[in-house]
């Protein structure tokens, strides 16, 4: 995905000129653990895969053991190459733009609440599935999350979706589309886990009223005024008529 220079709300994005802390913080993080889960698998250190595995989202563990915690490590742990590199790419690109449009706490505040309504998306559907041993890993609810927000900040920005020229709104559009149709599909991908970290992200923009008013909704509402005001009127033009019909007949009566 690459940014062109034109934004919704505040300014141009560009992912250059430095990381913001937030989402350096979430780099260093994500890319260590990759890089000694990596590194423990090429020099066979059995310990580590079975340590990480207990931070994994396992459903069974967190509703049996109320390993809650995993509610919120699984976000931390990826094991292939290309799951860590998008899910980088992801928070660099689109958690920037959030990160120096809301600043540091609000962002971070809004990334793990995201990826805690993923896990609980992936620990419900595993249950309705039965798949409740099967473990969960990857920062992607987080980043379906900044994704919707990104979609509603920065709803005008140019994007290149694969080869194509897109605005940042049909984009987002489109990719959550794909993970709602792609939920009941046999696949290692949780996409039950995006499907959480979207609804969760759109959650929050709502309760914080962050999202954009619809003007379909506004032009709604100001035709509903419009035809209250002209009933009114109506109304007061027959009550004029009656009114001063019935003046003009008590004036000649003796």
């Amino acid at each position: 995905m690459a940014l062109a220079d034109r934004s919704y709300r505040s300014g141009s994005f560009s992912p250059g000129g430095g990381l913001p802390p937030g989402v350096k913080g979430l780099l260093i993080a994500n890319i260590s653990v990759f890089a000694i889960l990596f590194l423990a698998r090429v020099f066979r250190i059995e310990a580590i895969p079975e340590f990480a595995f207990n931070f994994s989202l396992v459903p069974a563990s967190v509703v049996k053991t109320f390993a809650l915690w995993q509610l919120v490590t699984y976000a931390f742990l990826h094991y292939e190459v290309m799951h860590i590199l998008f899910n980088a790419l992801y928070i660099w690109f689109i958690g920037s733009a959030l990160e120096n449009t809301w600043g540091t706490r609000r962002f971070l505040q809004f990334y793990f609440i995201c990826a805690l309504g993923g896990a609980v998306a992936g620990v419900l559907f595993a249950y309705l599935t039965g798949d409740m041993r099967v473990p969960i890993i990857g920062a992607s609810g987080a980043c379906f999350g900044m994704l919707v927000a990104f979609g509603v900040l920065f709803a005008e920005q140019t994007m290149i979706f694969f080869i194509f020229p897109m605005k940042a709104k049909y984009m987002v559009l489109i990719l959550c589309g794909l993970q709602f149709l792609q939920v009941f599909t046999p696949s290692q991908t949780a996409f039950s886990v995006h499907i959480g970290g979207i609804l969760t992200g759109l959650g929050y923009l709502i309760y914080y009223k962050r999202l954009p008013r619809l003007r379909l909704v506004d032009q709604w509402k100001q035709r509903y005024r419009q035809y209250k005001i002209e009933r009114a009127r109506k109304k007061f033009q027959v009550y004029l008529r009656k009114h001063n019909s019935g003046s003009d007949r008590d004036r000649f009566i003796n």
